[in-house]
């Protein structure tokens, strides 16, 4: 019940910041298809075409994205760890 409660919270508490970033991320996308897929002609749009463009861009938005929280993660447990080693050298 406890593993249950910890799990609900940090899914509700990290709700609201994952909602943020989809939303930072497709802007960004739209405004990234918008400046590379202008049409001069102001014609249709190829539905597919831009449906198909526009997922390549959310893939590599993604993966762009969990890359460099993944080397923020790495880089904040290597200056903790850091840290813990000059404050056990100091106290020794």
């Amino acid at each position: 019940m406890f593993k249950k409660k910890i799990a609900r919270w940090f899914v509700d508490w990290t709700d609201s910041w994952n909602h943020e970033f989809h939303d930072a991320i497709e802007a960004k996308i739209r405004q990234a298809y918008s400046s590379t897929y202008k049409d001069p002609d102001g014609g249709k749009v190829d539905l597919g075409l831009m449906s198909e463009r526009m997922k390549e861009m959310r893939d590599f938005y993604y993966a762009r994205m969990t890359n460099t929280s993944m080397l923020l993660v790495a880089a904040a447990a290597l200056a903790v760890s850091i840290v813990a080693l000059v404050v056990s050298l100091v106290h020794s």
